[in-house]
């Protein structure tokens, strides 16, 4: 007879998933935690990007003021353009993880979920950049606007 004999332990998948789990967590949570701070830094960028497009176009602003538009539909026309900023560079990141997925032979799947999710992220991006546009633009007076001072 051999000497090794039964112990009375069961490895079961759900251990084995477990162990593997907890072998990545600390990656599992750098990974998310550096998106997250990429995520910060890229909002802050593009209200930068927008604050000094605003302060640019103070006189065209200005112009479609007198020309009788509200500070509403300004703000609107604003927002606007920044979420096509944001869904085009969207869209662009979504073509270019599937290519480079295609080619370093990574399955990653982009389904309706996952694009939900974008556009989900994409939405209150724009939304939460959108209040410091909005103080900046409602402290605009007409007449500064139209000397674009």
């Amino acid at each position: 007879m051999s000497s090794a004999a039964f112990d009375g332990k069961f490895i079961t998948v759900d251990d084995i998933i477990r162990n593997h789990n907890k072998t990545y967590e600390y990656q599992i949570r750098f990974t998310i935690g550096f998106a997250v701070l990429l995520l910060v830094l890229t909002a802050l960028s593009i209200v930068g990007v927008f604050l000094a497009a605003l302060i640019r176009r103070k006189k065209e602003f200005g112009i479609r003021f007198a020309a009788g538009s509200t500070m509403k539909q300004l703000i609107i026309l604003v927002y606007g353009e920044m979420l096509l900023l944001i869904a085009t560079a969207a869209l662009a990141g979504l073509i270019v993880v599937t290519l480079a997925s295609s080619l370093i032979d990574i399955n990653l799947r982009i389904d309706g979920v996952t694009v939900l999710v974008i556009l989900g992220i994409m939405t209150a991006l724009s939304g939460i950049c959108l209040i410091p546009l909005t103080f900046q633009m409602k402290r605009y007076m007409p007449t500064d606007m139209l000397r674009g001072v």
